[in-house]
């Protein structure tokens, strides 16, 4: 499906897609298919290193938030 647009936004996780594969992932998930998580949600590292789901409080009502233990070691991202 070709669609006139450059890209697809999704506002509540903030992300933007080529449009053929958003229709196609949406297409998918009306025809039966997985949940589109990797269009229709994000994740989003904080300061302290903890991680948040950003989009999922859309469809489920509340997002998810995961950190590491106290005193466990945080892997560095590499540039």
């Amino acid at each position: 499906m070709r669609l006139p647009v450059v890209a697809v936004g999704w506002g509540p996780a903030e992300t933007l897609m080529d449009p053929s594969y958003f229709a196609r992932i949406v297409m998918n998930w009306l025809g039966g298919g997985a949940f589109p998580v990797l269009g229709l949600t994000a994740i989003a590292v904080a300061s302290d290193g903890s991680v948040a789901s950003r989009g999922l409080a859309h469809f489920t009502g509340q997002e998810l938030q995961l950190q590491g233990r106290e005193g466990s070691l945080r892997r560095q991202r590499s540039s």
